[in-house]
Formats: structure tokens, sequence, C-alpha cells
């Protein structure tokens, strides 16, 4: 994701919050894995562009959703079933995200953009990030999509699935 603001030009005005932990603790003292260390030289390179947060309580989650204007979910790993995306979509937030795991499940393109982890994933995250950085209409519609769409995850829906499965 750092790599792909790396490549947006100045003129575009745009901040990437990164929200909660990750790799080392940083920032206090303590050495840095590798992987960090060169995520936070990385971070510089973009002249402010890139805030850590650090670790964020999951009651204060919504109100950083709510600050966005996007949701950018750049998972490499297959994971089954994340829950970040389906959170900004119930917050209103289009999605950036991939098409690894379960993801592509419930993040259609109707609600977000769905890039390949492939070798043009970084230049296709800066494209689709400039995609809808250009076009306030096409992310409030993919923000209200995404709402709508999101009721389907709630956990009563769940349980009532989760139900007629075993019964």
């Amino acid at each position: 994701m750092i790599k792909a603001v790396c490549k947006l030009k100045d003129t575009i005005n745009i901040k990437l919050l990164v929200v909660g932990s990750f790799g080392s603790k940083f920032g206090n003292g303590e050495t840095i894995d590798n992987f960090s260390k060169e995520t936070l030289e990385l971070a510089d390179l973009t002249k402010g562009k890139v805030v850590f947060t650090g670790y964020v309580k999951s009651s204060l989650k919504r109100a950083y959703y709510n600050l966005a204007n996007v949701l950018v979910v750049p998972s490499l790993c297959n994971e089954a079933a994340p829950l970040v995306p389906i959170e900004g979509m119930v917050c209103g937030l289009p999605i950036i995200t991939t098409t690894q795991g379960g993801i592509p499940e419930y993040v259609t393109a109707e609600c977000g953009i769905l890039i390949d982890v492939d070798e043009s994933f970084v230049e296709n995250l800066k494209n689709a990030i400039l995609k809808l950085y250009h076009n306030k209409a096409l992310r409030i519609q993919m923000g209200e999509k995404g709402k709508e769409l999101a009721k389907q995850y709630t956990p009563t829906v769940f349980y009532h699935d989760y139900i007629k499965l075993i019964g």
C-alpha cells in the first residue's frame, strides 16, 4: 500500500492512515524488525502522506472508519473472511481490496475494486486509488451499495444461517 502511495504524484492530496499495530512495536526505544524498519523508511518517502496510529481500541474503530473516504485492504494472504472489509462496508466506505481468500465472496464490484495479487499489484492499487480519488460519485455509489450488502453479514443473519446448516 505504501509503495502505491509513493507512486502518486505530489499533487494528489491524500493521507494513508495505517490503523493498528504492525510488526514490532516501534517508537518506544525497542529494536524493530527489518520489515517494520523498511516500512517506516518507505513511509518517510511519502513526505507525510502516511500516518501510523498504532494500536486502536475496538470501541474507537468506527471513528477511524468515519475519517476515511475509502477503505483499502491490500490483503496478500488467503484469509477466509476478514472482518475489516465488512466493517468498512457497514460504514459506507467504498473498498479497494484483493481477490485473495474469501474477500470476493462479499466484496463485489458493486461496492469495491478487487485487485489480483500479481506483478502489477502495486500499479493496479495506485490506479484504483486514483480512480476513486477522482470520482466522488463512484465513491458514494459504492459506499451505499456496500452498506446495503453488509446487511447480509450481521450476527443475526450468521446465526440463522448456521441454524439452517446444522438443523
